[in-house]
């Protein structure tokens, strides 16, 4: 029995077959796309944005890389509104400068509505900061691979266009 629950809830979920019987969306792998954000005084940044997610059936956890910064969650919770069958994943993450001497943490929250475009699966939303910080993202699945670099990302999302 531990063997079956153990190969269920690591692989056995994504399974087809499986899936008919025990539905469960399954974001795993590298998204690729842009990001743009507006501070309080309303100057806009944008760029691109790499997302690695990784995920069993009973978690899941994503970091988010661009040229800049390097994010990660720690809160993440899947979300699925039954009458308009509508899935998606909203996550609490912090935020580190890819800078050796940046020590300082910067907070937020993203909710993102997971949405099939041309046969791609994209993820799209908000996300708000601790710094009053508030912008969209715009993502696509890349690669199922889980890729840990926005160089590597990047190169990937190249070779798909």
């Amino acid at each position: 029995l531990t063997v079956w629950w153990w190969f269920y809830f690591k692989i056995g979920w994504k399974l087809p077959l499986i899936k008919k019987i025990l539905p469960r969306i399954n974001l795993n792998g590298t998204w690729f796309g842009e990001y743009e954000s507006r501070n309080e005084k309303k100057e806009v940044s944008s760029g691109e944005i790499a997302v690695r997610i990784k995920q069993d059936y009973l978690s899941i956890s994503l970091n988010s890389f661009t040229k800049k910064y390097h994010n990660y969650s720690y809160s993440e919770e899947l979300k699925y509104d039954k009458k308009s069958d509508i899935h998606g994943i909203v996550y609490v993450y912090s935020q580190k400068e890819n800078n050796i001497l940046d020590t300082a943490r910067r907070n937020g929250t993203s909710e993102l509505t997971l949405k099939n475009i041309n046969n791609e699966h994209w993820l799209e939303g908000d996300f708000w900061t601790i710094h009053g910080t508030q912008g969209k993202i715009r993502v696509r699945r890349i690669s199922k691979k889980h890729i840990d670099t926005f160089g590597e990302a990047k190169s990937v999302d190249k070779i798909r266009s």
